[in-house]
């Protein structure tokens, strides 16, 4: 029999299969088309994250940390005083996220690598899902996320969260439990790429217990996607197929348990004892949350016609983006909606298990609702979850196309409406984010000055106001010395430094009292050997403590005051100061120990007269130490405390 097909019917499927080719190629142009608008978009929003960085105090501590060479020495002692054995892992990564963060060229790639962890959170949502949700998810991501970046990623902590969970998500999907003949393959080099890559997982695991948790809710969310009932057997075949991420689950929280148990943490952001505080714990849980989306930051003063044409573009870009992908992907869901329902479950469960832990602690409670500053790691993986269990939730009511395109409807100016004010209130915020971070361009402008300028004067210069922020344990001039003196032994500074530094002394006005305390004005006249400024004023450190000032021509002879009280070098002695003013003797004094009082210094007649600048350096004649007098273990080479200044026309 002839298997010839019949002429006319041949000329009857031409048409046909070459209808079928042009649908498909104009698939994937739109596909292709849908992407290249989200990751314009992508571009679009990210950018902002490049203007901040080492904008808290924990980073700038880490940096402080290296400067001083004693990263091993932190490491350890993290890991001990909190009991965190994941800090092994996780104290080298925020100690190089800290001290790279200088560099455009880092910050670029921090900002890329959070950009790929979404993306690859999305691809593993459509996954779990069956269906084409990567893109949908991703735009969510995208366009949701606020650029608040104080306490989060790639701001904050640029790699904390960032790197582990690449190695995460990028295992997870390589190496999917369906396919376990790749983990089992035979070749020895196949082999033992596959055991270095599983190493990586348990290290990405245990890093923190953001990833600890994190990982748990990835494994369980897969298994609850794989079941279209609740019968045991099934479970038992799941857990099966899962044995490898289970055993590898179980021993990271063995050997967590295993070193809180003997290294039980001193850490007071890692206690619960504000479970008892029930309204603030619930208020705290929400806007912790809520501060994974731009909701809690929108204002009117971000809704300026300056930012309208961005936000406008951003939400072009999601709204093309949004309808290609409706048009390349018309699908309905194929597999059972029970295991979707389940999954999203388990993500929703994950926002509770992550953010709980954190909020229960009465420090976080404080800084959120005294301080008004919520916005935290547990936030970012909180939107990652919410916007996969809605995903999630989407897909499983589309039975129909009719269904799908009512709820495509809804979503696609949802979106691109947040798109456009996520844009705006990131340009906002990133306002903020430029004003803080031009401390280390400054710092980096007057880095090659050298000896022409003090740690106190420096400090004064780059950050004036304080938008750094800085543990109490640290010395705030004595940090910033030491970073420019990193910048200038690496030949790092910007542009061309003045020869001298006049506009960095302050002048000092008569009749006027300068407190010299926390935040006091009186601090910017401080040089070196001083201590760090506490309440009742500041310490001299060592010897010799030098006060730098500029005076205004004054027709009247000018007297210096300071209140000053030693730190006796013995019970009952006072301790006795050399004065210099100019380099010319200026005094002797005897300063008690039991209360403050006034000491003099006659400004000489001709920079009185003229103006001009002004050195008084105080020599302590036996600086001592409260280790050494065996009152406590402060190491401080204690002379005397300047609480004012006051300069006086007589």
């Amino acid at each position: 029999m002839n298997s010839t097909a019949h002429p006319k019917a041949q000329r009857s499927l031409e048409p046909r299969s070459i209808a079928s080719t042009s649908w498909r190629e104009r698939c994937s142009a739109l596909q292709w088309g849908a992407w290249l608008c989200a990751a314009l978009l992508a571009v679009l929003q990210g950018h902002f994250f490049l203007d901040g960085y080492r904008l808290t105090g924990d980073d700038v501590l880490f940096e402080n940390v290296v400067l001083h060479g004693e990263s091993f020495h932190y490491i350890v002692q993290t890991a001990l005083q909190q009991g965190r054995i994941g800090a092994f892992v996780l104290v080298p990564l925020t100690l190089l996220g800290s001290h790279y963060s200088d560099y455009l060229l880092f910050r670029i790639a921090c900002v890329l690598l959070w950009y790929v962890d979404m993306l690859l959170f999305s691809i593993w949502v459509a996954r779990v899902a069956q269906a084409r949700l990567a893109l949908p998810v991703f735009l969510a991501l995208v366009a949701i996320q606020p650029m608040i970046g104080y306490h989060m990623p790639p701001v904050g902590y640029p790699l904390e969260l960032g790197l582990p969970l690449l190695v995460m998500l990028a295992t997870r999907l390589a190496f999917p439990a369906e396919h376990p003949a790749i983990a089992d393959s035979r070749g020895s080099a196949a082999q033992l790429g596959v055991h270095v890559v599983h190493v990586l997982y348990l290290l990405a695991l245990i890093s923190s217990e953001y990833m600890i948790i994190v990982g748990t809710i990835l494994l369980a969310a897969e298994i609850g996607s794989g079941r279209s009932g609740l019968r045991f057997r099934q479970l038992r075949m799941l857990a099966g197929r899962y044995r490898r991420d289970i055993v590898i689950l179980a021993l990271v929280y063995l050997a967590y348990a295993w070193f809180r148990q003997s290294q039980p943490t001193h850490y007071d952001g890692a206690t619960l004892d504000g479970l008892g505080h029930g309204g603030d714990l619930l208020r705290t849980f929400a806007l912790h949350v809520a501060s994974a989306t731009w909701l809690p930051f929108l204002d009117r003063s971000a809704l300026v016609p300056t930012a309208w044409p961005g936000a406008l573009l951003a939400a072009v870009l999601c709204a093309v983006s949004l309808l290609s992908y409706w048009r390349f992907s018309r699908q309905t869901a194929r597999s059972p909606a029970h295991g979707k329902w389940l999954a999203g479950g388990a993500l929703l469960l994950g926002i509770v298990a992550i953010t709980l832990p954190v909020v229960a602690a009465r420090k976080q409670q404080i800084w959120c609702v005294i301080d008004h500053n919520c916005s935290y790691l547990d936030s970012r993986i909180s939107l990652f979850f919410m916007l996969a269990a809605i995903g999630l939730a989407l897909v499983s009511l589309c039975r129909s196309n009719r269904t799908r395109d009512l709820l495509y409807g809804l979503a696609l100016p949802s979106l691109a409406l947040s798109s456009a004010l996520g844009h705006a209130v990131n340009a906002q915020q990133t306002q903020g984010m430029k004003t803080a971070a031009a401390a280390w361009t400054r710092a980096r402008a007057i880095a090659c000055i050298g000896s022409g300028i003090t740690p106190a004067q420096a400090s004064q210069y780059i950050d004036p106001d304080h938008y750094i922020p800085m543990h109490t344990m640290m010395d705030r001039n004595a940090f910033w010395h030491d970073y420019m003196a990193r910048l200038a032994r690496e030949g790092r500074c910007s542009g061309e430094p003045p020869a001298r530094p006049p506009f960095l002394v302050s002048v000092m006005h008569p009749d006027t009292v300068y407190p010299v305390h926390l935040d006091g004005p009186g601090l910017r006249y401080l040089g070196s050997g001083w201590s760090h400024a506490e309440t009742g004023g500041v310490w001299s450190d060592g010897t010799p403590a030098l006060i730098v000032t500029r005076l205004a021509p004054s027709p009247v002879p000018l007297k210096l005051m300071l209140t000053l009280q030693a730190y006796a070098p013995a019970e009952g002695q006072p301790q006795e100061v050399a004065v210099e003013v100019n380099g010319s003797p200026a005094g002797h004094w005897k300063v008690g120990a039991d209360q403050a009082a006034l000491y003099e210094i006659d400004i000489p007649t001709v920079p009185a007269k003229t103006g001009g600048r002004i050195t008084i350096r105080l020599d302590i004649m036996k600086p001592v130490s409260p280790l050494q007098r065996h009152q406590s273990t402060d190491a401080r080479r204690l002379g005397v405390l300047l609480s004012h200044l006051e300069l006086r026309a007589h």
